[in-house]
């Protein structure tokens, strides 16, 4: 018999306040199937990118607990996640190539696998004509797609866009 799959998040009566006064989440229990597509949808204001930051172990939770695939201190987990900012920064000198491709290597793919899979995630963010262009010249949704090519860098398991 095989051991139970974990889910790929679960949040147990999780609460984070930012003050006496600021409560961003209440007590909230989820827990989401790996492999499964989940979008937390809300009003500004309303939790989801503290909830973000508590699944990614930037913040701390006042009381509750975030496991990701079953770990509790999240950094272990961090390397099966693939995480999208709301506002990705680049150094816009580099060209979308260059900079995956350097990120590529600093991942520890090199040469032609590095090449083969950077040429990859441009095709499948469609940024594969601009990717000779510097980035500072690609719109906020050709951005946008970089930030994802650049979370998928690594094959993660997990992908969070917040």
């Amino acid at each position: 018999m095989s051991p139970p799959v974990l889910p790929a998040i679960e949040c147990q009566e999780l609460t984070k306040s930012y003050n006496t006064r600021i409560t961003a989440l209440n007590n909230l229990t989820l827990a989401i199937p790996q492999g499964s597509s989940f979008g937390l949808l809300g009003e500004n204001g309303a939790g989801k990118s503290t909830l973000v930051r508590l699944i990614m172990g930037f913040i701390f939770p006042t009381s509750g607990h975030v496991r990701v695939f079953g770990e509790e201190q999240v950094t272990l987990a961090h390397g099966r996640i693939g995480y999208v900012h709301e506002r990705p920064i680049f150094e816009t000198r580099f060209s979308g190539r260059a900079f995956l491709t350097y990120l590529g290597q600093l991942s520890g793919l090199w040469n032609t696998a590095n090449h083969t899979k950077v040429q990859e995630l441009l095709e499948l963010v469609n940024l594969h004509e601009a990717a000779d262009r510097t980035i500072g010249t690609y719109s906020k949704g050709m951005m946008q797609r970089l930030a994802i090519a650049q979370a998928l860098l690594t094959n993660p398991a997990l992908l969070i866009l917040d």
